[in-house]
């Protein structure tokens, strides 16, 4: 596993993408020491990378202007819980947690690619989609180590909520923007099973 600044950097990573859906316990660790490293990260060890601001409230608001047909319940609810939490945006973070940046060599870990959406926000967002790779057991666990690592007391429940907040994002993506390879039907699918969802490979 490589230095976080140095990955940060552009450094090469061996290895592919994950490509199934992964409770390892090794793994999960690993995951967790690398995302603690890369929050503990301080504004002078910054210089250089280019960096914006959460995207959270933005993405909240389109949601209010249009939320996405068919969900407009699940939506509508999943806001006022959003509303109802305070974040602190003051972490570095990747920003684009999913499993097509996540590289893993032999079945573990190696670091995290694609730099671009990194922003300052609250680790919560960094957590808001890698549940559907890792499932809420392997989620817990995470956070559980998190958590004694890092003295901060980070929050499932608050999880669940972005992650929700995500899915009708994505959902209103999709409709707007029509794409075979990412089919209207999976995010549809994936709300109405949710939580117990996980995500289709």
């Amino acid at each position: 596993m490589l230095d976080v600044l140095t990955t940060i950097h552009g450094a090469w990573i061996d290895g592919k993408h994950m490509s199934k859906r992964v409770q390892d316990s090794e793994f999960i660790s690993d995951l967790a020491s690398f995302l603690i490293s890369i929050h503990k990260l301080k504004p002078e060890q910054l210089i250089g990378i280019d960096y914006g601001i959460s995207r959270m409230n933005p993405i909240v608001d389109k949601l209010r202007k249009n939320p996405p047909p068919n969900n407009e319940k699940f939506c509508e609810k999943t806001i006022k819980e959003f509303d109802a939490i305070t974040f602190d945006e003051t972490t570095f973070i990747h920003g684009d947690l999913w499993y097509k940046n996540i590289i893993m060599k032999d079945e573990k870990f190696q670091g995290l690619i694609d730099w671009d959406k990194a922003c300052m926000g609250d680790p919560h967002w960094e957590l808001r989609m890698l549940r559907r790779w890792i499932g809420w057991d392997g989620m817990e666990k995470l956070i559980f180590l998190y958590n004694c690592s890092i003295g901060t007391e980070l929050s499932t429940d608050v999880v669940r909520i972005l992650d929700k907040i995500a899915l009708c994002n994505s959902y209103n993506e999709r409709i707007r923007k029509p794409n075979p390879d990412k089919p209207v039907s999976v995010i549809q699918d994936y709300i109405q099973h949710w939580p117990e969802s996980w995500w289709p490979k």
